[in-house]
Formats: C-alpha cells, sequence, structure tokens
C-alpha cells in the first residue's frame, strides 16, 4: 500500500462495514486479475475533495467486452479459468460506493493489469463548537431594603 507523501487528515461519511465490504470484494477481483506471484498495488490519496483508492494488478488486461459489462453480475467471462466471472462482488461495491456519492471505475493500467479507482467525497473538518461561557449567576435572593442599611 503506498499512502501520499504529505497524508492529510480526510474522513468520509459512509458505514465503514459497508465501505470495508466494497472495498474487500474490489481488491479480491483485482487479484483474481493478477497472476499468482504478481501483487496487487494500492494507493490512498486525496484529490480535488475527494478520497481516491485506487487498486491495480500486474497481469492480464481486461477485455473490451469485460470493461464494459465489469460492473454487472456475473458478465465477465475472459479472466477467470472455467469461464467463471467475479459473482457480486464488482456489482455491489459498486452500489455501495454510490449509496455514499462516490464513483467507482474500472481500465486497465499503464503495464496491463486491472486498474480500479474509488473515490468518495470527504467529509468536511469538524468544526468544534465553541461553548458560551456561563453567565454570571444571579444572587438567589434580592437584597432587602434591611440588608442595604446598616
Amino acid at each position: 500500500m503506498t499512502l501520499p507523501r504529505s497524508p492529510e487528515r480526510a474522513a468520509v461519511r459512509a458505514s465503514s462495514g459497508l465501505l470495508q465490504r466494497a472495498f474487500s470484494d474490489l481488491l479480491l477481483t483485482a487479484a483474481c486479475c493478477a497472476p499468482e506471484t504478481s501483487q496487487v498495488d494500492v494507493t490512498l490519496d486525496v484529490e480535488s475533495g475527494a478520497g481516491v483508492v485506487r487498486m491495480t494488478s500486474h497481469g492480464k488486461g481486461l477485455s473490451p467486452d469485460d470493461l464494459e459489462t465489469f460492473f454487472e453480475v456475473g458478465e465477465q467471462r475472459t479472466l477467470l479459468k472455467n469461464g467463471a466471472d467475479f459473482g457480486l462482488g464488482p456489482a455491489l461495491a459498486y452500489r455501495i460506493v454510490q449509496l455514499f456519492d462516490g464513483s467507482v471505475s474500472v481500465g486497465n493500467g499503464a503495464d496491463d493489469g486491472v486498474a480500479i479507482e474509488v473515490r468518495l467525497p470527504l467529509r468536511p473538518p469538524a468544526t468544534r463548537k465553541m461553548r458560551k461561557p456561563a453567565a454570571a449567576a444571579e444572587p438567589k435572593t434580592k437584597p432587602t431594603d434591611s440588608s442595604l442599611r446598616g
């Protein structure tokens, strides 16, 4: 995994459980497109108000048909052995990311392999609300005229 040179503290407004599922499915899909001895590179960056995660495998790229149908259930046929498809993983991940106003795209990497990019809008930085200082306490009893006399 590669992080940006000067990472910014960033957060997205999303369910951690759902995002874990989406990233797990996409990473598994990218790994399925790589030879067994290869690795999948994962980078995390902040660009134009979005958190960007890129996963790139080093292996056979996707055919034009597979690129077109990558996020459709059961439609990818040319990458996996036995004509198997990726199952629900990419389609489910795509819809999870959309739930949080994000986007997912897929293409072929510069050195072949599969390149998957997830963009999620950043949550604005939390602003601490300053508490107003407590007002000076009013005396519980008002002074009477007799208490003012000496």
